[in-house]
């Protein structure tokens, strides 16, 4: 008797389990359409152009363009210059006198994020020096200053 008591509740348990509606799982809000897509799309456009003026800027050796983009102070890490926290000025006259004697031969950033708080590119810059081709990473992360996304971060190494 006990044995078939025994099944009874089994079976009964197990289509009591079945029953069991799962929880619904929380909606995943879309962050571009309904968190102000506009205006995440818009920080994003704004970034991908400061990437693409640096991009275009240190593949024509143009350290004006660069440095136009350059915060008040930029951390800087290049060879042959002590690493530290330089104004936007010096940084520009660091990368022009690195690449004084070099000439880039080609430049494209490999790896981006473009989410806050982290934005950041990364990439290989190719270039000629005393005959030889040669090549370095070039890290840059940027940051919102006075409105507008600018390089706080610069490193050549």
């Amino acid at each position: 008797m006990k044995l078939v008591l025994t099944l009874i509740l089994l079976f009964v348990s197990i289509d009591l389990v079945g029953q069991v509606r799962p929880r619904p799982k929380e909606r995943k809000v879309n962050s571009l359409i309904e968190q102000g897509g506009g205006e995440i799309t818009s920080q994003t456009s704004e970034i991908r152009s400061v990437f693409r003026r640096i991009e275009k800027g240190l593949l024509d050796g143009a350290v004006a363009d660069i440095a136009d983009e350059f915060a008040d102070q930029v951390a800087v890490q290049m060879s042959g210059v002590e690493a530290g926290t330089y104004s936007s000025i010096q940084a520009g006259a660091l990368l022009q006198s690195f690449l004084s004697s070099r000439k880039p031969a080609s430049f494209s950033f490999s790896r981006t994020s473009e989410t806050s708080p982290i934005v950041f590119a990364t990439g290989r810059l190719y270039y000629v020096h005393r005959g030889s081709k040669e090549s370095v990473q070039v890290y840059v992360s940027l940051a919102q200053q006075n409105g507008r996304w600018v390089i706080v971060q610069f490193n050549m190494y």
